[in-house]
């Protein structure tokens, strides 16, 4: 068995990696984020609420969309990951303007 799962290819590996490293980073904000809006930003609970409310409903949207676009070309694409980085870029430069501003 060790056999087999060293013999997968450097893309699996890769993937892999990727995709652990993505969601730590995400599980080591996710928890501060609360924290940070409560009192740096001074929101209250019923704002907490709706800013998770918006992000769960989100995150389910866009797992839709994309299980839609899989099954409809029938490729196992990156599409999750290249997401990722589309919106780590647009983040990174609204958080340059804001910082402008």
């Amino acid at each position: 068995m060790v056999k087999t799962i060293l013999a997968l290819p450097r893309t699996v590996w890769l993937i892999g990696i990727i995709s652990f490293l993505n969601d730590a980073a995400s599980e080591m904000v996710y928890p501060l984020m609360p924290l940070y809006l409560a009192t740096v930003l001074m929101a209250g609970p019923k704002a907490l609420g709706i800013i998770e409310g918006i992000a769960e409903a989100t995150s389910s949207i866009f797992k839709l969309v994309s299980g839609v676009i899989m099954d409809r070309t029938k490729k196992a694409g990156v599409t999750p990951y290249t997401s990722t980085f589309v919106f780590a870029e647009c983040y990174r430069d609204w958080e340059d303007r804001k910082s402008v501003v």
